[in-house]
């Protein structure tokens, strides 16, 4: 094939190779004249080239040596415009300095990964290295660094947003085009976010990472989701046939500010959607919070890790009043959306003195209605039966008489799980052991709140009564 690449497109041969989806050796064989590519792999060679929809014709009729390459009609300067030259850098080399500051981070994964394992165990470790490849072809080329691989989760970073946008785009277009050994085609959802970050030992920190990740959480296979200060970079770089379509704005589960969301739109790449997972999107009144909660991920995973496990009904955190208690119960939950179809209800306790307040309350969280003559705890009984649902008991040191009817709503509702904060050790929640007993879990005593949170993460917890229904942790 004589039609050299585009001006600022070097790519290697491994790297092209990625790009279009094909070996290694065909594209040696390509550039040596031993063989001509089919019409499908020609085509992707024009697309991986950016070349206008109206040269893409004569470029693959002279590439399969149905047309001589002097009677192309552009030069090659044309093929891509110069606003969106896609300047090739050499990657960071193992222990290279990763870019800090003000930088583009690309977050990815596989949508429905697991699945694919327990349906295609045989093929799936060949797919996952070609998609690898994919992805990390995609990115290098475009000047940008993968920093981390968490089984089909890349990391990614960039100095320049066009150029993370272009990765995207290259990505894509090569998993569309990948003949997948699966079932099904992987489909690989996206995340740009622009942010400041800083690197401490070797390693990424700083909030633009939570948000690319929040970001990611809200996409579906195929898709590509922007955030606002990645759009604002990019919007004046864009190719010609491509476009971002405004989501508006849109609650993550960090429970902070809404964040406004674009999703990339090109003519080659799947361009509609479900609705995105956002908490607006799911049954939950999880109040928004002025900052998003930093360095406490441990005690998040923790608590989420207790509450998805079949033998855990009931979790209660204690400790002093100004802790963080109610935050750190508020992101758990956000976490736990998925787990909990019928909904994930914060109930505040803060202002309710009186026990007997605390069902009407319930009732009135999960927009329950008064039925004249009935008991508002049958009510309740009967509304939470057949749902999965996790409701938060916030400040329930106050109106610790009313654990009974706690405990009356999980014997009657097994899909629900109650997460609840206190001030105090002693106003522990009861559930129901074996044979339907009382049964109480608390942690060793503890007298500070270092203390507290060590026995917290060591998972040491001291059993009263036997049993293994609900928990209790600091």
């Amino acid at each position: 094939m004589d039609q050299a690449p585009p001006q600022g497109l070097d790519l290697t041969q491994d790297a092209l190779a990625g790009l279009i989806g094909s070996a290694l050796g065909t594209i040696k064989k390509i550039e040596t004249d031993e063989r001509r590519p089919s019409r499908q792999l020609a085509e992707r060679l024009a697309s991986c080239l950016r070349l206008p929809p109206e040269e893409r014709a004569a470029f693959i009729q002279a590439a399969r040596a149905e047309l001589a390459a002097d009677r192309l009609a552009a030069t090659i300067q044309s093929v891509v415009p110069a606003q969106f030259t896609p300047t090739i850098h050499a990657a960071p080399s193992a222990g290279a300095h990763l870019p800090s500051g003000t930088v583009t981070f690309l977050f990815t994964d596989i949508q429905g990964s697991t699945q694919l394992w327990e349906l295609q165990r045989a093929v799936m470790p060949s797919a996952l290295a070609r998609h690898n490849a994919i992805l990390h072809a995609a990115i290098t080329v475009r000047g940008g660094a993968v920093f981390k691989t968490v089984g089909d989760s890349i990391c990614a970073v960039f100095v320049n947003a066009p150029q993370a946008l272009a990765a995207t785009l290259d990505a894509q277009r090569a998993l569309a085009a990948e003949p997948w050994e699966t079932i099904e085609p992987l489909r690989v959802r996206m995340a740009l976010h622009t942010g400041t970050a800083e690197i401490h030992d070797g390693e990424y920190m700083g909030l633009a990472l939570s948000r690319v990740a929040r970001l990611l959480d809200l996409a579906h296979g195929g898709q590509v989701l922007l955030s606002l200060a990645t759009q604002e970079l990019v919007r004046n770089h864009l190719p010609v046939d491509v476009a971002l379509r405004d989501l508006g704005a849109q609650r993550l589960k960090d429970l902070t500010r809404p964040e406004q969301i674009f999703q990339l739109i090109a003519p080659d790449l799947p361009t509609e959607f479900p609705p995105l997972h956002t908490l607006d999107a799911r049954p939950t009144n999880l109040p928004a919070q002025p900052t998003a909660l930093i360095g406490r991920e441990r005690e998040i995973a923790e608590v989420t890790a207790l509450l998805r496990r079949d033998d855990v009904r009931l979790l209660t955190l204690t400790g002093p009043g100004g802790t963080g208690k109610t935050r750190l119960a508020l992101q758990a939950a956000a976490e736990l959306l998925d787990t909990f179809p019928d909904g994930v209800w914060f109930v505040n306790l803060a202002l309710v003195l009186d026990p007997n307040l605390v069902a009407t309350t319930i009732a009135h969280t999960l927009g329950l209605p008064e039925v004249a003559g009935k008991p508002i705890e049958e009510s309740l009984r009967a509304f939470l039966r057949p749902k999965r649902t996790l409701l938060l008991l916030d400040n329930f040191e106050q109106v610790i008489d009313a654990a009974p009817l706690v405990s009356e709503l999980l014997a009657a509702a097994p899909g629900l799980k109650v997460l609840a904060t206190s001030r105090a050790r002693k106003s522990a929640l009861y559930g129901r052991g074996a044979g339907g007993r009382p049964e109480r879990v608390c942690p060793r005593d503890c007298a500070t709140r270092r203390e507290s949170r060590a026995v917290s993460r060591s998972g040491r917890y001291r059993r009263d009564c036997g049993g293994a229904a609900p928990a209790w942790t600091c």
